[in-house]
């Protein structure tokens, strides 16, 4: 009568371990597929800042190469307007070089790992203050 009940609470232990097991088990696997949901994110998010850092050479490319030959528009119109187009000229050159600094902020937050900075100068301010430019550049050509 005494091993039965020996055997019985042997069982009862093993079928508890068993269980708990089994909960630990599910648990690691539930970690793991998180973590795969994690890493997945985490390369389109790296995905993404490669894109916007390519993007960001273009737009430098592109600035450089308005910096070593601006739009000749006021050749083209004949005598220059005075102060009304030196200061649009200024604010041109400005938005040059607040272009050609992207870079630099960039990987200043990089190094800074302030990765959120980075990527909204590389993704959003980059590209308006090109479009700033553009529009400061069409402005320049229709006067």
């Amino acid at each position: 009568q005494e091993i039965h009940g020996v055997l019985k609470q042997t069982r009862a232990d093993v079928e508890s371990k068993k269980q708990e097991l089994r909960e630990l088990v599910g648990d690691h696997y539930r970690s793991v597929l998180e973590s795969s949901d994690h890493i997945r994110a985490m390369s389109a998010a790296a995905t993404e800042i490669s894109a916007g850092a390519d993007r960001v050479d273009e737009l430098l490319a592109s600035m450089q190469r308005l910096a070593s030959s601006p739009p000749a528009a006021g050749a083209a119109a004949g005598a220059p307007k005075g102060g009304e187009e030196a200061d649009h000229d200024y604010r041109v050159g400005l938005r040059v070089m607040e272009l050609l600094e992207v870079p630099e902020s960039v990987r200043g937050h990089l190094g800074a790992h302030e990765f959120v900075q980075a990527a909204r100068i590389a993704l959003l301010d980059a590209p308006a203050m090109k479009a700033e430019l553009d529009e400061l550049l069409a402005a320049g050509g229709s006067t």
